[in-house]
Formats: structure tokens, C-alpha cells, sequence
């Protein structure tokens, strides 16, 4: 009977050994997620800067209407009680002030150049969707 005890509670003891391991490495892959995302955030931030080649009197302005605009879309984003459709119109409306906002603060070159990076990224989202997708079937 004791080496039953012993076997019984060895066996617990390594479930709950295991349990806290897995649970510790969900734990680390989270945070490294979050700091991933800040980091690429920030590093998208500054080469939408660099390629623009934004002058010392453009960045504030550009960083501005960026922060404006994106508050704006957080708030439609948020409106799930609305029709999908609405919030799709609203957002693009709110998309195309920004571009006019954009267009008049930077140069001819400078906005070609943003509009080719809105390009890049749509299509990088378009990507990422289809990725995902994929992954789900």
C-alpha cells in the first residue's frame, strides 16, 4: 500500500509541476507579445518619419493629426452597437479628412511617399487577414 502513496502522490506532484510550467510559459509568450507590438509600433512610428523625410517643423504636426485621427477611429471602432456598414463609411470619411490634412502639410514628394506607405500597409493587412484565415481552416 505504501508504494501505491508514493507513486499516487509522485504522479500529482509532477501534474502540478507541469501545470505551473505550461502556465509560466503562456505567462512569458504574453508579455514578449505585448513588448513586440510596443517595439514594432514605435519602429513603424519612426520609418513612416524617415521615409516621408519630415522636417523638425513637419513631425509635430504629422504626430499630431496621426494621435487625432486615430482617438477618432478608436471611438467608431468601439461602436459595436452600430450598423458595420455606418461605422465602414464613417471610418473611411474620417480616413479621407486625415489625408486632406496630411496632403496639406506635406510636400508633393512627401505625401506621394505616404500614400505608397498606406499602399504597403493595406496590403500587409490584406496579408495578414488572409494568413489568418488560413491558420483558422
Amino acid at each position: 500500500m505504501k508504494p501505491l502513496k508514493t507513486i499516487l502522490l509522485a504522479t500529482i506532484a509532477g501534474l502540478f509541476i507541469n501545470t505551473a510550467t505550461y502556465a509560466q510559459e503562456l505567462q512569458t509568450k504574453s508579455s514578449k507579445t505585448v513588448t513586440e507590438k510596443k517595439t514594432t509600433v514605435k519602429t513603424k512610428k519612426i520609418d513612416y518619419e524617415n521615409r516621408l523625410a519630415l522636417t523638425e517643423e513637419q513631425k509635430k504636426p504629422f504626430k499630431d493629426i496621426n494621435k487625432k485621427y486615430s482617438e477618432k477611429m478608436k471611438v467608431i471602432k468601439a461602436d459595436e452597437q452600430g450598423d458595420k456598414a455606418e461605422r465602414q463609411k464613417a471610418a473611411k470619411a474620417l480616413q479621407t479628412d486625415k489625408d486632406a490634412e496630411v496632403k496639406a502639410l506635406l510636400t508633393e514628394s512627401q505625401y506621394k511617399t505616404y500614400l505608397e506607405i498606406k499602399e504597403e500597409k493595406k496590403e500587409a493587412k490584406k496579408e495578414k487577414k488572409e494568413a489568418e484565415d488560413q491558420g483558422a481552416k
